[in-house]
């Protein structure tokens, strides 16, 4: 018995260490998570953020975890917040305290994945964690909002980035595990967006036939080519149980000519650059400040993104010349993978956007973050040459992370850019009014044709139905974007949101004025009107 004893009692300890490990990266993930929600996202909070809100009342209310009393815009939602939001929703909380608490959950779960798959390659756990904490650290405007702030691409580069070390190791060494972890994260991608399964699926499969041959990569690149064609399936397959969406655009993406492609690249690259670096966050701080070192800072992150673009096209061009002169060739570290991966990545994804749909470079988001990550990856092995101490390796990568951040500009510039349609933060105290009238009226539902002033009300109570409204005609119907059909379905008085600079507001100002509304009240420009329903509902109600 003694000897049983002592030969499980390792074993134990082990699994012990483990736990407390992984209830140490949750912890860590929840509190940059927190930092983010609490102290820099609420400035930054837009209808898009709200609409993760809405979902999650769906979820809760319709139990179901894709609601059909949800309008999805272009794509299935399920890799966000909302699931997370709706728990704390169930477990009490409201308002956007259930915001701030959800998506923090939402990133300590993508945190311990992002931690999982580095450690699968990087048996030092402190340099897996430091890794993890420096990619999750925002370092511009698009890792504050898309990334952390909305989640709109979180899930996007965690299961870009497992399917990269995955596919990479399954390419060094043959391997179940490898294999299926290698599919699951494309398929899940192209499960909720065939697009954005395809536009890291397609880069991934050039990446590995470059570094490893056909013979190699087969399997992981097959697997790669099979998740996609999976998601794409069960796409389709979910879409029957939600409805169709509101903007398809598999189904409406038209081709530009070359001259039109140029100038989109042009414009995308610039935007790409601008978002990425936190150099806009710092615009308007005086010279004489910190800020002016740390914006030099952001100047040599900016330098070092273009100087890593550009090693990674040119030890892509290097060995596409090796294997077409039939030369063996050195398998590639992580590193230069990453380097190769995430080059290929943001070529690929730009000219397709620019081709087909150049609206935003955010889909090149997932390329951009494993640059960053292959970034401080590569700041870690140089400072591992002179430094030995492993706590004093992961500390420095996780100082130059804060430094480089964009959280400081966001807290300290008193002449923040902000888009005057990010009015959440700014008219808090005037939502606590309106708050008030809704809970002296028992009147919870308020509409507006302002998309960006209108969908974050949800956000102030759990209670509140905030919709949209636009012009068919001469009539207002509902407009069905990231809202809810049951919403559009209330009779008697409602309130309504009015903005003065919004034309179709001033409009329903006008029916609500001529069907004898009430003006509750005003700040600035928008004013709060309780009247009849003035709408013609063009969907049937969802029960």
């Amino acid at each position: 018995m003694s000897n049983l004893n002592s030969s499980t009692a390792p074993k134990t300890q082990l699994l012990n260490g483990k736990l407390a490990m992984l209830i140490a990266v949750l912890l860590i993930g929840f509190a940059i998570g927190f930092i983010h929600q609490h102290y820099i996202y609420p400035i930054y909070f837009h209808g898009d953020s709200a609409a993760m809100q809405v979902l999650a009342r769906a979820i809760v209310e319709k139990h179901s975890l894709l609601p059909k009393d949800f309008s999805y815009g272009n794509q299935i939602i399920f890799l966000r917040s909302s699931y997370f939001i709706a728990l704390v929703m169930l477990l009490g909380m409201s308002g956007y305290k259930a915001y701030i608490v959800g998506s923090a959950l939402s990133i300590a779960f993508w945190f311990v994945i992002t931690y999982l798959a580095l450690s699968s390659v990087f048996p030092r756990r402190s340099k897996a964690l430091a890794l993890a904490v420096a990619l999750f650290i925002p370092l511009g405007y698009n890792d504050l909002d898309m990334v952390l702030g909305q989640q709109s691409h979180l899930a996007n580069i965690v299961l870009a980035l497992v399917a990269a070390i995955m596919a990479f190791q399954a390419s060094q060494r043959p391997c179940r595990r490898y294999l299926i972890l290698s599919f699951l994260p494309i398929a899940l991608m192209a499960l909720e967006a065939p697009i954005r399964g395809a536009l890291v699926a397609l880069p991934l499969i050039v990446v590995l036939f470059i570094c490893f041959g056909v013979r190699r990569s087969i399997y992981p690149s097959a697997l790669s080519l099979a998740g996609i064609i999976v998601g794409f399936v069960g796409n389709a397959l979910l879409l029957r149980h939600t409805g169709p969406l509101e903007v398809n655009y598999l189904q409406s993406l038209t081709l530009y000519n070359l001259p039109a492609v140029m100038a989109n690249l042009s414009q995308l690259v610039i935007v790409l650059l601008s978002s990425t670096m936190a150099t806009d966050v710092f615009a308007g701080m005086k010279i004489v400040s910190v800020g002016f070192l740390l914006y030099i800072l952001s100047i040599g992150i900016l330098l070092c993104y273009v100087a890593a673009f550009i090693y990674g096209i040119v030890r892509a061009t290097e060995r596409v010349r090796v294997k077409l002169a039939a030369v063996n060739d050195n398998e590639p570290s992580l590193l230069d993978f990453f380097f190769i991966l995430a080059a290929i990545g943001i070529v690929i994804g730009l000219f397709a956007v620019a081709s087909l749909n150049p609206d935003s470079p955010r889909h090149v988001q997932w390329a951009m973050s494993l640059l960053k990550i292959t970034l401080f990856l590569w700041l870690y092995e140089q400072l591992s040459r002179i430094i030995k101490t492993k706590s004093t390796l992961a500390i420095i990568t996780i100082i130059v992370a804060l430094l480089t951040s964009c959280w400081y500009p966001v807290v300290s510039n008193k002449h923040l850019s902000l888009s005057i349609h990010i009015t959440f933060h700014r008219n808090r105290d005037f939502n606590r009014e309106i708050l008030t009238l809704m809970r002296q009226n028992n009147i919870y539902q308020i509409y507006s044709a302002d998309f960006w002033g209108i969908l974050p009300l949800n956000a102030i109570d759990n209670r509140v139905n905030a919709g949209e409204l636009a012009m068919n005609g001469d009539n207002f119907v509902p407009r069905h974007w990231l809202s809810r059909p049951s919403w559009f379905c209330a009779t008697g008085e409602v309130f309504y949101y009015l903005n003065q600079d919004v034309e179709a507001d001033r409009l329903i100002k006008d029916r609500i004025v001529k069907r004898h509304g009430e003006l509750l009240l005003t700040k600035g420009d928008v004013s709060i009107w309780k009247g009849p329903v003035i709408w013609e509902n063009d969907r049937q109600c969802v029960n």
